[in-house]
């Protein structure tokens, strides 16, 4: 008897849901502190939660002294040559991935990233042709947690039966950003972040196996 699919399209976050971002984003913030802001003394775990909003939100906040689009290039110069270095998956996501999509589940990413570099993380993960569909910062008007990405998506599925589409992240924007969109949510706890298990989130995560469990009624 086959199986019948709770959930028929999964959206993932990037950062700290596919990509281990979290060595790149903490070595790129305290050099860029140590350049531009070294009076300022900021912890691994306040850089931490810089995961999530817009890029140009939070380096906005904080090197409100300097032009944007300076800071902007110097994250980029130092950030880049980073994700050739360090960046990581995590464990089971490659296996849980092929077994979602190969049993009929449509996969997409729907990001704060820039389009070009989520699409570059993918290759460093060896994740190509696993997802159907990616929207990153730049593919929208409005980032997360707008709805828009996530409704962009669902029209690249031609598809808007949310009952049946669940978004994966790992912070409260994620979750923000399902609520806005009226999709399904799950968080995974596997980061280093604080998760709010006061939120009404659908599924709590601890390991991508998980997902292979949750996709049936």
């Amino acid at each position: 008897m086959n199986k019948k699919l709770k959930y028929e399209i999964i959206l993932f976050d990037m950062d700290g849901t596919l990509a281990d971002t979290d060595g790149i984003i903490l070595e790129t913030y305290h050099e860029l502190f140590k350049l531009y802001n070294k009076d300022k003394n900021i912890s691994d775990e306040t850089i931490l939660t810089f995961s999530g909003p817009p890029l140009s939100k939070t380096l906005k906040e904080q090197f409100p002294h300097l032009e944007y689009d300076f800071i902007y290039k110097e994250y980029i110069r130092i950030s880049t040559p980073k994700y050739y270095q360090i960046l990581k998956g995590y464990e089971g996501e490659k296996d849980t991935l092929k077994y979602l999509k190969d049993n009929g589940v449509k996969l997409g990413i729907v990001t704060n990233k820039r389009h070009n570099l989520s699409e570059e993380c993918i290759k460093i993960l060896n994740l190509d042709g696993i997802f159907d569909v990616v929207i990153g910062s730049d593919d929208v008007l409005f980032p997360k947690p707008n709805k828009e990405g996530i409704l962009k998506a669902c029209d690249y599925f031609n598809y808007h039966n949310f009952d049946k589409i669940l978004y994966v992240g790992d912070n409260d924007i994620d979750f923000e950003t399902a609520s806005n969109a009226h999709i399904k949510c799950a968080l995974v706890t596997w980061g280093p972040r604080k998760i709010n298990k006061t939120l009404k989130v659908d599924h709590f995560i601890d390991k991508f196996e998980k997902l292979k469990e949750i996709i049936y009624e």
